[in-house]
């Protein structure tokens, strides 16, 4: 469209809103010069189809606005001078066709079309001139100017375009309606100006995303604390001090990590309160009834996704709303596999406490402990051990939790694996077992563990390769040399 203007509306000290709209909200006619019309949006919209004069009666409203006339029950608001059509617009199919790629494109305004051959008559004669119009065409602003606000930021502009009868609903190419474009940029105040004027939060994008899951994808800074009757953590300060939590034990021994993650589990138990900044707009939208359990094409809820942003005080609000924590995605995945990707502790925590089942397990067979494990998260795979989960537990590849530990290359997430007794000679569906895994990706830190726990390095895969054989075939040359 070029540049924008900013849209002007009727003041209502020179008119009130019933004195130029009829009973459904829209404005009946507005007449305009052409040369004004060249400098509006729907003008220039125009300009592109036709090279002469015309007249747009469209809602635009400007300080010209002089007086309102009744005319057939109707008031009519009229501005300074009326021009009339010219001979290349005869046509009124022509303006069918141009008001037609007007309504594609959003548009939203009533229209009203006549054709003269002397506007002097039309002008003293107005009221015969509307009766006889012959068409009535319902197009509206563009809906640039409805998304420009949402997106910008715009409260007084969004009231006067819904009032003139903006569809609030309206959605771009994308699917996308205004109150998810709101949600994405932060717009606390249109968001809930939006939903005043009935906007549905539970529309989807072409992605089948609501404005709720664009809300929770929002990187938003939180302070989350856990109350209890007993203590308070700021939970926060996990990924800085995790021994601040209970259960984040700093010995390796099986009863200490057991103890002390089970303290902090038996707190859902307990009454537990939540002080949080939280995202305001999830917590509009699920006042206003969002659904806190719709899917998006991928499966996943407005859960899964804060897990996956790691908002903390999102996730606390939807656990609030007492969705269920183990919804799974199109791929199997809880929220729980979410945030043990991610590696955020507290959020771990929070969905523990709040009933996940820890030993949910995805398409692949992947549970939680795995994929702490996958990724390296030492304080989560204590906590998760220190909570009962399986630590013998099978993948499609018949992984155990080792076997993914042993590939990470961390020792610190191999240690608490073997200190609650992981069976170290486990052997996956082509008989590699955590040391042959070790061995072949050349982490020689974690072969020396293993070899200090007795390792049987005569173990061999079903392609007859013992670790060291793997290690030299690859190259890693500090492994091999810890086989001599």
């Amino acid at each position: 469209m070029g540049g924008r203007e900013r849209m002007s509306l009727p003041r209502r000290e020179a008119v009130r809103h019933s004195d130029w709209s009829d009973s459904t909200g829209c404005v009946r006619m507005v007449i305009m010069g052409p040369e004004k019309c060249g400098k509006t949006t729907i003008g220039r919209a125009l300009q592109r189809h036709f090279r002469r004069d015309y007249i747009p009666l469209h809602l635009e409203g400007r300080d010209s606005l002089k007086r309102c006339r009744r005319v057939s029950g109707k008031r009519i608001v009229l501005l300074d001078e009326v021009f009339m059509f010219s001979e290349t617009l005869r046509d009124v199919a022509s303006w069918s066709q141009v008001f037609k790629s007007m309504q594609e494109r959003g548009c939203l305004v009533i229209v009203i079309i006549k054709t003269v051959t002397n506007p002097e008559d039309a002008q003293n004669n107005l009221p015969q001139f509307l009766d006889s119009c012959p068409k009535i065409f319902v197009v509206n602003y563009l809906k640039d100017e409805l998304f420009q606000c949402c997106e910008k930021g715009g409260l007084k502009d969004l009231k006067g375009l819904v009032c003139h009868g903006a569809d609030v609903n309206f959605v771009n190419e994308k699917g996308e309606s205004p109150l998810h474009i709101a949600c994405t940029r932060g717009r606390v105040d249109i968001v809930k100006q939006l939903l005043v004027f009935d906007a549905n939060p539970d529309v989807q994008n072409r992605q089948g995303q609501t404005p709720l899951h664009n809300a929770c994808s929002r990187d938003v800074a939180t302070n989350v604390t856990l109350d209890t009757t007993d203590s308070t953590t700021n939970i926060d300060k996990v990924d800085d001090d995790p021994s601040m939590h209970a259960h984040a034990a700093t010995q390796f021994s099986d009863e200490t990590i057991k103890t002390d993650a089970r303290a902090h589990y038996e707190r859902k138990e307990k009454q537990y309160r939540v002080v949080t900044q939280h995202d305001e707009i999830t917590q509009v939208l699920l006042n206003a009834g969002a659904d806190p359990e719709a899917k998006d094409n991928t499966g996943h809820t407005p859960l899964h996704v804060a897990c996956h942003k790691g908002n903390r005080a999102v996730v606390v609000s939807l656990l609030r709303m007492s969705p269920n924590p183990d919804v799974q995605d199109r791929d199997g995945a809880t929220a729980l596999h979410m945030a043990c990707e991610r590696g955020d502790y507290a959020i771990v925590s929070l969905l523990i406490m709040a009933g996940a089942n820890k030993e949910a397990e995805d398409k692949k067979h992947t549970r939680a402990l795995h994929v702490a494990c996958r990724n390296g998260h030492t304080d989560i795979i204590k906590y998760l051990l220190g909570s009962d989960c399986d630590k013998e537990a099978r993948d499609e590849q018949q992984w155990t939790p080792l076997h993914w530990a042993c590939e990470n290359g961390k020792e610190a997430a191999v240690s608490p694996l073997l200190e609650v007794g992981a069976n170290i000679e486990a052997e996956d569906i082509s008989g590699f077992r955590p040391l042959h895994v070790a061995s072949g990706h050349g982490n020689d830190k974690i072969v020396q563990i293993l070899l200090g726990r007795g390792a049987s390095v005569k173990a061999k895969t079903s392609n007859g390769e013992k670790a060291s054989d793997l290690a030299k075939r690859v190259g890693h040359q500090k492994v091999v040399k810890l086989f001599k």
